[in-house]
């Protein structure tokens, strides 16, 4: 749970922004790798980092990513693969790094990189609006820094909804999308009152009731931190991103403000008609694996949008890319060998 210090508040898409910054207004930086590393070892690459600047204010951001250069030529038959992969709310790329393992195995001639969204892992937060365009537009800068004219694109969770609406908007990026247990299909209406407003905000709202109540529904209530967290980490055994997130919240200042601000404007719910769009994309290869327990995303909500190739893992709930990794990786190197056909 956050602390009780007033809350950071990420300006709102709807904010007259001109009068909010300043010429010293600037992005909120990340931790440095070293502590990072320290903490929970060098399963990742070195980090590398893409700045960017922003449109409104003096703010710049660092984007970390993490490259899987490929190892070997590509086998016949195949292309040469580019694969981005995008994390969730709360935990950074390091959360993804074992379903990213399991595919390079199969894969080596594979380029894969992975990076953490802004106010996750070692990107920093800037003071901008959390809409989807923002994280669209750290995915082009990585593609145009990268030298990409186009990849096979994997999101879970919010980078499953960010995945979709690139797509949607940027078909000629995307070689194909893989989708796991993707936010994005939760309607606002199926809050409570109290729990709408919190989400919009604004005068009157109680903000640090509303931190909190966002970040524990990203959270799935409190963290748990199992005892022998360090020996499962040790052996690259990424089991829970449960002690990741408490490091980010202790040591990365904007992170909570980047969880509020994506939860209320990133597109973690209501964003069915680029589901539609993306689904509709006949001419681009498409999958989704969820988790029969999942409450964030089921069967039914994919086959609503128009998706028909869905993966039901059983008796899985949201955490599954992360504790039923050979069950979600099986169908997804079956579907990339399909989607990487000459």
């Amino acid at each position: 749970m956050a602390n009780n210090d007033l809350p950071i508040i990420i300006p709102r898409p709807d904010t007259d922004r001109t009068a909010l910054f300043s010429e010293e207004s600037t992005s909120i930086a990340a931790p440095t790798e070293s502590s990072f590393v320290s903490q929970f070892g060098t399963h990742l690459p070195p980090a590398q980092y893409l700045t960017q600047k922003h449109e409104h204010g003096n703010s710049s951001t660092n984007t970390a990513y993490y490259e899987f250069l490929p190892s070997t030529a590509p086998v016949s038959g195949l292309s040469a693969g580019r694969l981005l992969i995008v994390h969730g709310v709360g935990t950074p790329a390091l959360g993804m790094f074992p379903l990213a393992k399991v595919i390079r195995e199969s894969y080596p001639h594979f380029h894969i990189v992975l990076y953490d969204h802004f106010g996750h892992g070692l990107s920093s937060t800037p003071l901008v609006p959390h809409v989807p365009a923002l994280f669209h537009a750290q995915i082009i800068a990585l593609f145009d820094h990268l030298k990409w004219a186009n990849a096979h694109l994997l999101g879970f969770s919010f980078g499953g909804s960010t995945v979709t609406s690139f797509t949607a908007l940027h078909p000629h990026l995307v070689s194909s999308f893989t989708l796991v247990a993707p936010a994005g299909l939760i309607s606002s209406d199926s809050f409570s009152e109290q729990e709408k407003r919190y989400l919009a905000g604004g005068p009157g709202v109680d903000e640090n009731a509303a931190r909190d109540w966002i970040v524990d529904w990203v959270s799935g209530g409190p963290l748990v931190v199992q005892p022998d967290w360090k020996d499962h980490f040790s052996r690259g055994e990424i089991i829970s991103g449960d002690p990741i997130q408490v490091w980010e919240r202790e040591n990365h200042k904007g992170h909570i403000p980047s969880i509020v601000a994506m939860f209320r404007d990133g597109g973690a719910c209501d964003m069915h008609e680029y589901f539609k769009i993306a689904s509709n994309k006949s001419n681009i290869y498409k999958l989704a694996v969820i988790g029969e327990l999942d409450s964030v995303c089921s069967e039914q909500d994919l086959k609503n949008v128009g998706f028909d190739h869905i993966i039901v893992v059983p008796k899985a709930g949201h955490s599954l890319v992360r504790n039923r990794v050979s069950e979600v990786a099986s169908p997804i190197i079956e579907f990339l060998q399909k989607a990487s056909a000459q």
